[in-house]
């Protein structure tokens, strides 16, 4: 992203395109749905798949999520019937693996409509976690410019950070927000639904710079971006995708230097980094030891609702050995959609209005489960612990209960799988380095975030998971065609 006159209207355009939708949808938030989802179908249509992107960026940073999620879902409708209707379709390992986690979801629903009838569970669950999935399918069958989507990224990561600097950085104070004096982290979002999004995106587009800080000839614009993008995920406090990169990029690093050694230094790698953990722990045994005490409060204290909930889950509380194995059905318990309908009806009373439009409503499988963890103090103290280790909530306990054992380790093998073939992609391909290092990074983030929050049903996390390992695994095999290698990996 150069300062030339092509940048510069592509930032005026993204700037005034962000701006009009926002502002739109905080007037009259249902007005933008049905031209955003034409929109949408016509650019596919079209095959303006690069406009499609961008659009799709866009309405991500509009604070309300549904519009989001009903275009990916008209999105969704749409490319059904192209696939219906296309015999020549060839369905991947990887799609076949996220069509499996939709169909356990769909036989468990209908089962448990015997149980406990509850209709609204499925669509509820369909729009906030299994909408991302369609980029996968999109951007896996399309042929998108790889420049454009980290240009585009960049510069909607600059404007969001302007956003947030003057909407509430500059007013509230750096020091304030840091040391949570009447502020918090939570508000360092720019036009994003949540902090966790925005902070998502800095960091996304941190790794983008990097990347532009070795190619480019002239990095110092890049360098100032990438400082600039860290300093605000920072602020927005996202610790655990920061984690996540960390350990990813470290992981990422031995897997290349392994495969490029010979088998002595493969050896003396092994050692080196067996030696090496072995320190650590005993490191981080001495590091910890202060805080120990205030950690257990997480598992067996005043704090464990998270350890509790995670517990049951896997202990398969509350469900027969069926729901065990494919679940209790979308929505019905750990989701966002119904963790936030079962907080109304325990808390406040059944029929309560929540979801701006839907009725309160309990699952018995969520009763059984988070009746004793869902409490008024616990929630109204959560200022004074961690919400990541305390709150019981997280993506990963939310699909063992809903899509059963089943469709968790569907949805796991699909992360491994899309990892698998970035590295192979690299293999094939190193000019597509870069494109193989962002997948590898953003699902070792949203792997570790997923286990501390709702990550998988927040848009831009899913969609850029989505997005970059559909694209990923064309690129694959694309490269293993031109290879010369016809076995299906």
């Amino acid at each position: 992203m150069r300062i030339n006159k092509e940048s510069t209207k592509d930032f005026i355009f993204i700037l005034f395109s962000l701006l009009f939708i926002y502002i739109v949808n905080e007037l009259i938030s249902t007005l933008i749905l049905a031209p955003v989802c034409l929109l949408s179908i016509y650019l596919l249509k079209k095959e303006k798949f690069n406009a499609l992107l961008l659009l799709s960026l866009l309405i991500i940073c509009v604070p309300n999520t549904l519009v989001f999620y009903l275009n990916s879902i008209a999105l969704s409708v749409y490319y059904f019937f192209i696939i219906l209707f296309n015999r020549n379709y060839k369905f991947y390992q990887s799609e076949i693996l996220l069509i499996s986690v939709i169909s356990i979801g769909l036989i468990s629903f209908l089962f448990t409509q015997i149980v406990d009838p509850n209709y609204l569970s499925f669509f509820l669950s369909f729009i906030t976690f299994t909408s991302g999935f369609v980029y996968f399918f999109l951007f896996r069958n399309v042929k998108v410019d790889l420049n454009k989507f980290v240009h585009y990224i960049i510069i909607i990561c600059l404007i969001q950070v302007l956003i947030a600097y003057f909407s509430y950085v500059l007013p509230t104070g750096f020091s304030n927000i840091i040391f949570r004096r009447d502020a918090t982290p939570d508000q360092v979002k720019g036009t994003f639904y949540s902090a966790n999004s925005f902070g998502f995106l800095c960091l996304v587009s941190a790794c983008m710079t990097y990347f532009k800080i070795l190619n480019a000839k002239v990095g110092s614009i890049y360098l100032a971006l990438f400082i600039l993008f860290m300093a605000f995920s920072f602020l927005a406090d996202v610790k655990s995708i920061l984690i996540g990169l960390v350990g990813g990029l470290t992981l990422l690093t031995l897997i290349r230097v392994y495969i490029k050694s010979n088998t002595l230094r493969r050896v003396f790698l092994i050692v080196i980094v067996f030696t090496f953990s072995l320190a650590s722990m005993s490191f981080l045994e001495r590091a910890l030891k202060p805080i120990v005490p205030v950690l257990m409060t997480y598992v067996d204290g005043e704090n464990n609702h998270k350890y509790l909930y995670m517990k049951r889950t896997f202990e398969g509380q509350g469900r027969n050995w069926l729901q065990y194995l494919i679940g209790t059905g979308p929505g019905t318990c750990g989701s966002r959609a119904a963790n936030s309908r079962a907080y109304d009806s325990m808390y406040k009373k059944e029929g309560s209005m929540t979801l701006s439009f839907l009725p309160a409503k309990t699952s018995p499988f969520a009763e059984k489960i988070l009746v004793d963890l869902y409490q008024y103090d616990y929630a109204v103290n959560s200022r004074w612990r961690s919400a990541l280790l305390g709150n019981p909530f997280n993506s990963f306990t939310a699909i063992f209960i809903e899509f059963g054992l089943v469709g968790f380790l569907f949805f796991m093998i699909f992360h491994f799988k899309a990892l698998i073939l970035a590295l192979k992609l690299e293999l094939f391909s190193p000019n597509y380095k870069a494109l193989t290092t962002a997948t590898f990074l953003t699902i070792s983030s949203l792997m570790v975030m997923g286990w501390m929050d709702q990550s998988y049903e927040q848009p831009f996390p899913m969609f850029i998971l989505m997005t970059l390992s559909g694209i990923t695994i064309s690129k694959f095999y694309e490269a293993k065609r031109a290879n010369g290698s016809s076995s299906i990996l």
